[in-house]
């Protein structure tokens, strides 16, 4: 077989030697009568769940894993690993029963020990996961019996059981980086081709429902045109999202191709640095907010395929504020509003600005687009926005470390409202959250902090839409769009019904059909 991570390839050679004995690795050939190739946008970073922190390895994991909880399409938790489950009157104690006879994919069988050390060691600070601070309010976690397990909190956490969904891992299983650890979920890793493919074949021992198709190979193509292409070809079977909106409209066209859309929870943004003196100054946000035309924007540069947004959560969502006010496009007001902030026009009509400004972005050429797109329309009130590039470690490296005036990103997988916790508490500045934008409001901080602690969903709610009210008006963010989940297939492929998450965890329903 060909070696998982060529890079590395002998110092790991009996690692894979071990690996290839229990689980059959073999290489990574394609084209069998039950097999299903997916597209990926790019190749998977770490596969072990207590590390998989990007997209791509978090959907991987969403078939190989299984964990005590799961995420189902109206955006809440099924038992998984689990048969039941409760929490005690204080809110501070977990209990989960588990299933009898669950292995995982090595033959192993799974037990609340295994449970126990998959979030100890997490938790470990020598392992140094960055799921750790989403585990900050767990204060032990206990294996009652080989198939009871306890959680006991600091203090009430309502948000906690979004946690269990993490994949569990064998116990004393080190921290993975080349070979991932064996899971428990409907698929086992096959093989690992460095930044090519992951091919994971279906576990027959799994507790649930056989999968569907017997091998799932998935394949990294950055490239857009190429992706559609070898969609088209047939080489590659399935492609969820990662398709430019114009060659969505075209598939839905072409014989053979199935694309179905419907609606998703991920969130694209531009955010600000309010450390940055013109930044802080609400006037200007509030300026750039009114003059960014999101509708023109979703109708060039997305075909439609999107909706505008409000907030960080879609209006689908249990938590979403219904009544925010509407960001209608207003460029008069926009040039009054930068007035006041003392920024006058220098020349009229002339060519100098205002106002400069900076926002960085990826090399992605859709992203590209969109800075280029919102730079064109903040030229109308006099800011000069110069876009700047950088490969994606360096960008985000920026961004984690305040390195900048704005950016523009997307959540995807909103589920569970704590992201406003995580995202806009002024506790919450990386690297210990994701307030990059260093927004700071005693209020918020509040309300985020007290819907942690309800039990009830309506009071959770009604806490989490103050928060959106008083976001609307502070504008640390501007919401751009919510994407609709695009789904582009070959016709024998059935039975996918995607997730408004964008999650891959149906790909083990999934049936071909014969061709």
């Amino acid at each position: 077989m060909q070696c998982l991570r060529r890079r590395r390839c002998l110092s790991w050679l009996v690692a894979v030697l071990v690996v290839c004995a229990t689980s059959g690795c073999r290489g990574a050939q394609t084209g069998g009568e039950n097999e299903l190739v997916v597209g990926l946008v790019n190749f998977p970073g770490r596969l072990d769940p207590r590390f998989a922190t990007d997209a791509v390895a978090q959907h991987i994991d969403q078939v190989v894993y299984a964990g005590l909880l799961r995420r189902n399409r109206e955006l809440g938790l099924d038992p998984d690993l689990a048969t039941a489950w409760s929490v005690s009157e204080d809110g501070l104690t977990y209990n989960f029963t588990l299933r009898s006879g669950v292995v995982f994919h090595d033959g192993r069988p799974l037990t609340a020990a295994d449970v126990a050390y998959t979030y100890e060691s997490l938790r470990d600070p020598a392992v140094a996961s960055p799921k750790a601070g989403a585990l900050e309010a767990l204060a032990s976690v206990t294996s009652l019996d080989d198939h009871r397990v306890a959680f006991t909190l600091k203090q009430p956490f309502a948000s906690f059981p979004i946690n269990c969904v993490l994949g569990v891992v064998p116990s004393g299983t080190p921290p993975q980086d080349v070979i991932p650890p064996p899971g428990a979920g409907p698929f086992k890793v096959d093989s690992i081709e460095d930044g090519e493919t992951v091919v994971v074949r279906a576990h027959d021992q799994y507790f649930g429902p056989r999968a569907g198709v017997d091998r799932i190979v998935f394949r990294a193509i950055p490239s857009d045109t190429t992706r559609v292409l070898e969609l088209e070809k047939g080489s590659i079977h399935f492609l969820q999202n990662d398709i430019p909106p114009a060659d969505a409209r075209r598939l839905a066209t072409t014989a053979g191709i199935v694309v179905d859309e419907s609606e998703g929870t991920d969130v694209a943004y531009l955010a600000f640095n309010l450390d940055d003196p013109a930044l802080a100054k609400a006037e200007v946000r509030r300026a750039i907010a009114l003059t960014v035309d999101r509708a023109g924007l979703i109708r060039s540069l997305l075909d439609g395929q999107a909706s505008p947004a409000d907030s960080l959560l879609a209006p689908i969502h249990w938590a979403h504020a219904p009544d925010l006010p509407p960001l209608k496009r207003d460029v008069v007001a926009a040039r009054t509003l930068l007035e006041q902030a003392g920024l006058r026009d220098p020349d009229g009509d002339g060519p100098l600005p205002r106002l400069s400004l900076a926002l960085k972005t990826s090399q992605n050429p859709f992203r590209q687009r969109v800075a280029e797109f919102l730079a064109n329309d903040l030229r109308q009130i006099g800011i000069d926005m110069k876009i700047q590039t950088y490969e994606w470690g360096k960008f985000f490296s920026d961004v984690q470390e305040g390195r900048f005036q704005m950016f523009s990103l997307q959540w995807v997988g909103v589920s569970d409202p704590d992201l406003f916790h995580m995202v806009f508490h002024s506790a919450r500045v990386p690297p210990g959250g994701a307030n990059r934008g260093r927004y700071r409001n005693a209020d918020v901080d509040r309300l985020a902090d007290e819907a942690r602690t309800r039990s009830d969903d309506a009071t959770r709610a009604a806490a989490y839409q103050q928060i959106q009210r008083i976001l609307a008006q502070d504008l640390p963010y501007i919401y751009l769009w919510h994407p609709r989940q695009v789904v582009a297939r070959r016709d024998f492929v059935t039975g996918f019904k995607p997730y408004p998450t964008g999650d891959y965890t149906a790909l083990s329903e999934v049936r071909i059909a014969k061709r």
